[in-house]
């Protein structure tokens, strides 16, 4: 009877609010072992207060529902899809950064060419002139 009214609703009670403080990720990684120690000690301390004496405490298969499951995938796919939104947007701009400065690297020399080709110009003038004043 001491499991059904006293220990199994302390078990459930901290565990509930010990993995509602980790995201599904981290209880499903290397945080997994921090929670499983926060959890022993909560519930020894629990238990110790009742006189009960726990030998250790195993924190295994945690699940959640569907719903929840679906949800925290849904919102993995979500953040991925942005990163790659983000990648190709930035690839983008790299691109439209290349061609801006191809652009600009031609009109440079299309302007060096004009003032050279004007340049030549006022000096053929400036030559012909000479010459028909000398003449």
């Amino acid at each position: 009877r001491y499991i059904e009214d006293f220990i199994r609703p302390v078990i459930r009670g901290y565990v509930r609010t010990q993995v509602s403080q980790f995201t599904v990720k981290e209880v499903n990684s290397s945080a997994r072992r921090d929670l499983e120690v926060t959890l022993g000690r909560l519930l020894s301390e629990a238990f110790a207060s009742k006189g009960i004496i726990m030998d250790q405490f195993l924190l295994r298969d945690i699940t959640f529902s569907n719903e929840y499951a679906h949800a925290i995938e849904e919102k993995q796919v979500a953040l991925e899809n942005q990163e790659k939104a983000e990648h190709e947007a930035q690839e983008m701009r790299n691109l439209a950064e290349g061609e801006r400065d191809k652009l600009k690297t031609v009109a440079e020399g299309q302007k060096e060419q004009t003032i050279l080709a004007a340049e030549g110009q006022a000096q053929a003038i400036t030559l012909e002139a000479q010459a028909q004043a000398e003449a």
